[in-house]
């Protein structure tokens, strides 16, 4: 079965579910692979479904909390490595994760 079908076949399950009455929130969806994700997200949208798929990706994985973490072993300043970050949505995660906690100095013990 194509990826295509099973995602329209999903969404007429959902929809059917939806229209006897069961409320968003009750509808679970389990073990969503990678591959998923993009055509979940574009069909869902497109019949206005609401869907949160919490796939506990963390920040730390992605290539521009790396490179902050780099720069900021490199400068010693969380200022200096802050403005090397171009993405604001990362960037704001980062200040939020950073003014959750006390800094001294930084050194290379604690990075």
């Amino acid at each position: 079965m194509s990826l295509k079908i099973l995602m329209m076949k999903l969404t007429l399950f959902v929809l059917l579910k939806l229209l006897d009455k069961i409320t968003i929130d009750k509808i679970k969806l389990v073990n969503v692979t990678d591959e998923y994700l993009i055509p979940l997200n574009r069909i869902f949208n497109l019949y206005n479904i609401p869907i949160n798929l919490n796939n506990g990706k963390s920040i730390y994985g992605t290539q521009t909390v790396r490179s902050f973490l780099n720069k900021l072993k490199e400068y010693n300043s969380i200022q200096l490595a802050l403005d090397e970050i171009e993405n604001n949505e990362i960037k704001d995660l980062i200040i939020n994760i950073c003014n959750k906690y006390t800094f001294k100095d930084l050194d290379n013990t604690i990075i």
